[in-house]
């Protein structure tokens, strides 16, 4: 069953932003740089815990959300 979250105007806007960027970045091959992949491990590695990836990170922020119940 699919959950939804109540969020400010403000800050879905900078997701699908970011979102955009981050799709138009990796269409242009950023994917491919020779430092893509280290800065990822460099994130995860200050930010990520028991060796979470950038998924476990999103669903943890889930916390951040308060869910609207229908």
């Amino acid at each position: 069953m699919e959950k939804w979250y109540k969020v400010s105007e403000s800050e879905l806007r900078e997701l699908i932003h970011d979102s955009i960027k981050l799709c138009a970045l990796e269409a242009g091959g950023v994917d491919n740089w020779e430092w893509y992949s280290d800065s990822i491990h460099d994130f995860l590695a200050e930010n990520a815990k028991n060796n979470e990836n950038i998924y476990s990170l999103a669903k943890k922020e889930l916390q951040n959300y308060e869910e609207v119940k229908d």
